[in-house]
């Protein structure tokens, strides 16, 4: 199976790759608290909190056109509730939601473009988010693949075999599944005979000056735009 995009882009050694994971995580966290609170219509919302998602493209290195692909790949579960609003609220409420959608889905893409999963991951555990919810979500994101992977082959042996039928979907389904679990105890009784106790914490390097110096700029920014529309 292809290493997934995210995990390829991640692996880049741009500008903004080289920021330390908390700071990237924290200023997401308040950009998406800022995007989700403000009043201001989309216009307002493009040209405020728009700079800074431009300007991180633009450090990240990342392909516009791969990033604005699966903005829109977001953007189609989006499009039903902002149509809901649209003749519910009129087309001002459906156009904000619509900017929000697509404000919230970029900056998560650049977090998770810049930033390794596990280190994501083991940033959150150690800014306080339950060890449990982090452990179970380590856990599928490393196994989420090979699962994938293995009905990918069940598909191509069907194929081989004649065909892929829709009314043997139920059945293959049942033989992933049966797989999975067989696959996750063998995992986890081999983890329990070498000692494990959780998934352990990576090794950081510690935020330089020029870490603080971009989620300082990017807060006071953020924060500045999302309380410039209640003035």
């Amino acid at each position: 199976m292809k290493r997934p995009v995210l995990e390829s882009w991640a692996g880049g050694d741009s500008f903004l790759h080289r920021r330390h994971a908390a700071v990237k995580l924290i200023a997401v966290l308040v950009l998406l608290a800022a995007i989700s609170t403000s009043g201001a219509g989309p216009v307002g919302l493009l040209a405020g909190f728009g700079v800074p998602l431009a300007v991180g493209v633009a450090l990240s290195g990342l392909p516009p056109a791969g990033l604005l692909k699966r903005v829109l790949m977001v953007m189609a579960f989006s499009i039903s509730f902002s149509a809901a609003a649209w003749m519910t609220a009129g087309p001002g409420r459906g156009a904000v939601l619509l900017s929000k959608s697509a404000l919230s889905a970029l900056s998560i893409l650049l977090l998770a473009g810049t930033t390794p999963m596990h280190r994501i991951l083991d940033t959150m555990g150690r800014l306080g988010a339950p060890s449990l919810l982090v452990e179970v979500a380590q856990y599928l994101y490393r196994y989420l693949f090979v699962i994938a992977g293995k009905a990918v082959q069940m598909r191509h042996a069907a194929a081989c075999r004649g065909g892929w039928r829709w009314g043997a979907s139920a059945g293959a389904a049942a033989a992933l599944f049966g797989a999975s679990y067989t696959r996750a105890e063998n995992v986890r009784r081999a983890m329990l005979s070498r000692g494990a106790a959780g998934i352990a914490n990576t090794a950081h390097s510690p935020a330089t000056a020029a870490d603080f110096a971009l989620g300082g700029v990017l807060v006071a920014y953020i924060a500045g735009a999302r309380l410039a529309w209640n003035l």
